[in-house]
């Protein structure tokens, strides 16, 4: 991906070169929660430095994001293209990302979660995810974007205000794959949370738009404290304070709107982050490390790279 600001397919999300501001450093509630996040910053780098020009060849098709100048050095952000709703999802990708998980795994210990959006599931998962829910030990939670406007549940005001008609319209817009967000765009998001079976889970579940996928140093109760401190500090719904558990859902749009201090905190809780974006048409790579080098054996690996130049 260029420098400059560039439509990367007709359908791509375009990945602008923003100036991201810092707060101010001022006291927030729930900063203790984050604070228990905190981790010594590593400038330390999972692939030699290489020239712009070379990486972004060797990586088709994921395409790098060019930070501004005042991200840390070891944040690293990609996107790669891709489609949904398929009757199976692609093996090329799958492959790819295990090699990619496999990969950042070895580095320390790291906790493994694993998310999957309820409206995803019907219909071609329905059977799979069926068959092992047992498996995956899987709960319902909640997910919020934080680009979104500040997450409530919809009131009985808005549900009434819906009505058939417009109802139908946007599912024929939609193509039958009609969301939560798409008729409440403040609404937390349905997820399940899947505890185990991770790799099976990834297999079985991926490619409908709206799998994701997290490695985390930090166990279960720190994480899920930080995140919904981060996500849900400033809402005044109740019933979105009472959640225990708040998944973050983070897109391309997530991480060139937020603040620095957002990415701060969001790099401290994850040292790798995968999500399929259906609205992004795309697949979400984030780490706390670059991961040039990483993933261009990891395309080359999986036969993405083949696939990418045939494109």
């Amino acid at each position: 991906m260029k420098s400059q600001d560039q439509t990367v397919a007709e359908d791509a999300v375009v990945l602008r070169r923003l100036a991201f501001r810092r707060d101010k450093a001022e006291t927030r509630s729930g900063d203790a929660v984050i604070a228990r996040l905190e981790t010594p910053r590593v400038h330390n780098r999972l692939s030699p430095i290489l020239e712009p020009a070379v990486i972004d060849d060797l990586l088709r098709p994921v395409l790098k994001h060019r930070a501004p100048d005042d991200w840390d050095g070891s944040w690293s952000l990609y996107w790669l293209p891709m489609g949904f709703r398929q009757s199976a999802p692609d093996t090329a990708v799958v492959a790819f990302l295990a090699a990619l998980i496999e990969v950042v795994q070895s580095t320390g210990e790291l906790k493994e979660y694993t998310f999957l959006e309820q409206s995803a599931i019907y219909p071609q998962l329905t059977q799979p995810f069926t068959l092992h829910a047992l498996q995956y030990m899987a709960i319902p939670i909640i997910g919020i974007r934080p680009e979104q406007d500040m997450p409530r549940f919809p009131a009985t005001a808005d549900i009434q205000k819906m009505d058939a008609k417009s109802l139908g319209g946007l599912a024929v817009q939609k193509n039958e794959t009609m969301r939560m967000e798409d008729l409440f765009p403040s609404a937390p998001i349905p997820l399940y949370w899947i505890q185990e079976s991770h790799p099976l889970a990834r297999k079985e579940l991926f490619g409908q738009g709206g799998w994701s996928f997290i490695l985390s140093s930090h166990d279960q109760e720190p994480f899920f404290d930080a995140w919904k401190t981060i996500l849900a500090r400033d809402t005044s719904d109740e019933a979105v304070k009472a959640i225990p558990f708040i998944a973050p859902l983070l897109s391309i749009k997530s991480f060139t709107q937020a603040t620095r201090f957002n990415l701060e905190t969001w790099f401290k809780s994850f040292t790798l982050y995968l999500a399929e974006n259906a609205g992004e048409k795309g697949l979400t790579i984030a780490s706390s490390f670059s991961l040039d080098e990483v993933l261009i054996d990891c395309v080359q690996r999986s036969g993405l790279r083949d696939k990418g130049r045939r494109r």
